[in-house]
């Protein structure tokens, strides 16, 4: 939904103005001591704000752990460094990607002279696919994985702190939300991807974003 347009506004921007008007119509004291139309509106309203909010904000993005991070058994530690900054796994399996999937997720670089050293790379084992869900699951996933030469990724990224190579570089991310729906639809069929609560949900967003 960030990416739809509607006349010449985004969803995203059309609700901030919806929100701000109804935020200001709630705040104004006199409908509030005359009529308490107020509180019927938040009732009313407040709710579909929220699930409105929770539509827009709430993204799922794809990461694939590579064969090089299998070989030196990071999986764990890589996996865990996304839960630990609250995202939440909606879909994780190990996959053994053959030429097809690597032509379709790959499509951009197949005719670069470096591809079959690519393809090569990422079918020397089987890699992790997981799908991540969080508010603004895509940029929050690029900026923990770093930079992709993992030389010049930042300390305290996945890469920054794990990585010393542009090919060897631990982690694939989706890189934008567009992307991101259609990589998770390639590695993920809709009965491999759950949608539930977190127990610790209410520590790791705040109510407005829940």
């Amino acid at each position: 939904m960030v990416g739809d347009q509607v006349e010449g506004y985004s969803i995203y921007q059309w609700w901030v103005i919806v929100y701000t008007i109804f935020s200001a119509f709630c705040d104004h004291q006199f409908l509030l001591t005359k009529r308490g139309i107020t509180d019927k509106l938040q009732r009313v309203f407040w709710p579909f704000l929220r699930t409105f909010t929770r539509s827009i904000l709430l993204e799922r993005t794809l990461i694939l752990i590579k064969p090089d991070a299998i070989q030196r058994g990071l999986m764990g530690e890589i996996a865990s460094r996304f839960e630990a900054k609250g995202l939440k796994i909606a879909g994780c399996k190990m996959m053994q990607l053959d030429n097809a999937i690597l032509d379709a997720h790959y499509v951009h670089l197949t005719d670069k002279p470096f591809y079959p050293r690519l393809q090569e790379f990422m079918s020397a084992t089987p890699v992790i696919a997981m799908c991540l869900e969080g508010f603004e699951a895509v940029d929050a996933v690029r900026e923990l994985c770093g930079v992709t030469n993992s030389r010049k990724a930042a300390p305290g990224t996945i890469r920054g702190d794990l990585g010393m190579s542009m090919q060897c570089n631990l982690v694939h991310a989706s890189d934008s939300t567009e992307s991101a729906v259609d990589e998770v639809a390639r590695f993920f069929q809709p009965n491999e991807l759950y949608s539930y609560s977190g127990a610790l949900d209410t520590v790791v967003y705040a109510d407005d974003e829940r």
